[in-house]
């Protein structure tokens, strides 16, 4: 059963990163992208974020599903996508639209 819901919140992960990507109009390939350009950075956290609520994969799953970044990374793209929810209109519509459409 265990590894049922883990293979579970794995698909889980990989519908959030193809969500996140149609939601900002970005190639798969991209966000799994080693870069720091900002219009990748903003949908992986974004994705990082999704996925970190929305599943109970640790970070270092959720990091190498992302193109092998380190837990901390994730660690401090969730918290500022958390603290930044409420504060800025954008992040909250992506990540309402990207959750309403996962079923």
């Amino acid at each position: 059963m265990k590894d049922l819901n883990a293979y579970i919140d794995y698909r889980k992960a990989e519908k959030i990163i193809e969500l996140t990507c149609l939601e900002y109009g970005i190639k798969i390939g991209w966000i799994k992208a080693n870069t720091r350009r900002k219009e990748i950075v903003l949908p992986r956290q974004v994705a990082m974020f999704i996925i970190s609520e929305r599943t109970h994969l640790k970070q270092v799953a959720i990091g190498l599903l992302l193109g092998g970044l380190d837990h901390a990374t994730v660690s401090q793209a969730v918290k500022t996508i958390g603290n930044n929810y409420e504060t800025y209109e954008y992040i909250r519509n992506a990540v309402d639209s990207i959750e309403g459409k996962l079923i």
